[in-house]
């Protein structure tokens, strides 16, 4: 070990960065630059289960990949960690930061507090700390990990071994790629992952549980894919998923003592799944729990010009309504309604009245004595073929389409049309 430990001196002495080696029962053997921990400032650090729980899982999936493992710690520090193997297993691992990704801002400070609460007193000195940290690039980070694996690397004698874990993890990630390929050949139209995940963030935003868990559903099936199906390959990319998801909710402003509550424990059910069923089980469960944490979207606030607009309209939108008419009404200038309702609600006067007049024909669409014509009729639109060119433009389908369907309540249930918003107004 004394090569091991010359390398890993000189590489901690020459950036300044903390090296931890932990044996094989995850403890620790030796520490480089230590002072440079921000944890130790903390007195229950070494008992902190959660940092436990997420090094042992961190250094098992260094050991599946042979290679460098990069990480977020539960304060929202990067770590990196590197495997000692030996004889085809894991002897032990290197472990490199914290580190800085980013800025050193007020929302790692607390993140930092929230996660060792106790003594109000270390505040001054956690915030010196973190202000003389150097803060890396992620380009930064990725050349470190290269240099420490290079560090552990010219200290071994196995480096073939290193290579063999290497090679059979990413002929399985190989495999999972060209099946995913081949998905998107005979589906052009297929979701990518980057595109899953802006859907299930979307869904999470706007608490619409149906798209959250259909992206959910989609992403999971996508990790199954790539990973060709290797169990540890997909926990660990769940993991990673956790760790993404942990980061937008922080960025949302969700407090991290809420994301990391006492019922959720992921890394420890992580470790105990033993069949993707399981580990199905676990995203899920992940998901329930995000979706409450997520506030509900406060109600549009509107002027009171447009208060008054929005409450006539809900009221007369089956008479013949125009601009002109409802900016009388109210006793305002009609191009002036027009900007109103163009900043504060984002549409035209005209696509807000056809909006309402389509949610209140779908209402009518679900009775059975009533045919297109009397129904157009009902919500305002004198002309039946322009009724159904706009209830097809807002809903992607023809009325007789839609009227076939079971989709109504679902349309019922919706705030947005399309992306129009719809007052919440009695109405006729």
């Amino acid at each position: 070990m004394d090569a091991l430990y010359d390398a890993l001196d000189a590489f901690s002495s020459c950036t300044g960065i903390p090296v931890t080696v932990y044996n094989a029962e995850n403890s620790v053997a030796k520490e480089f630059h230590a002072e440079q921990k921000v944890c130790r400032l903390f007195p229950h650090y070494s008992q902190s289960a959660d940092c436990r729980g997420y090094l042992a899982f961190s250094m098992g999936e260094s050991f599946a990949l042979g290679e460098p493992y990069i990480f977020f710690c539960p304060a929202g520090f990067v770590e990196i960690a590197v495997p000692l193997i030996y004889n085809g297993a894991r002897s032990g691992c290197v472990l490199a930061g914290p580190l800085v990704l980013g800025s050193v801002d007020e929302n790692l400070l607390s993140r930092v507090m929230e996660l060792n609460p106790g003594d109000p007193s270390l505040f001054p000195r956690v915030a010196l700390f973190l202000q003389n940290l150097k803060e890396r690039s992620p380009d930064q980070v990725q050349k470190i990990a290269t240099l420490l694996y290079a560090s552990v690397l010219s200290s071994r004698q196995n480096w073939e071994e290193y290579e063999r874990i290497r090679s059979r993890s990413r002929g399985q990630v190989n495999a999972g790629e060209t099946v995913h390929q081949f998905k998107l050949a005979v589906d052009p139209a297929g979701e990518t992952e980057e595109n899953l995940w802006q859907r299930l963030l979307t869904g999470l935003r706007e608490r619409d549980r149906g798209a959250v868990d259909e992206a959910a559903s989609g992403l999971f099936d996508e990790f199954l894919l790539v990973e060709a199906g290797n169990f540890d390959l997909i926990r660990m990319r769940l993991f990673e998923f956790f760790t993404m998801l942990s980061k937008a909710a922080l960025d949302s402003g969700i407090a991290l003592n809420s994301i990391l509550a006492s019922g959720l424990d992921p890394l420890e059910a992580l470790n105990r799944a033993q069949s993707v069923d399981d580990l199905a089980v676990w995203m899920q469960t992940l998901i329930d729990h995000f979706f409450v944490l997520v506030p509900e979207p406060p109600a549009p606030v509107y002027s009171p010009l447009v208060a008054q607009a929005v409450a006539l309209i809900g009221e007369r939108y089956a008479e013949k309504l125009t601009l002109r008419g409802v900016a009388g009404s109210i006793h305002i200038n009609e191009s002036y309604l027009s900007k109103l309702f163009k900043r504060e609600l984002g549409v035209s006067f005209t696509e807000y009245l056809n909006s309402l007049r389509i949610q209140k024909s779908v209402e009518l669409l679900s009775q059975p004595d009533m045919n297109l014509l009397e129904i157009a009729g009902r919500v305002g639109f004198e002309d039946q073929s322009y009724f159904t060119k706009v209830f097809k433009k807002i809903t992607g389908k023809t009325p007789r389409q839609f009227k076939v369907t079971a989709n109504a309540d679902k349309l019922l249930d919706n705030e947005y049309i399309r992306g129009f918003p719809v007052p919440q107004t009695g109405g006729k």
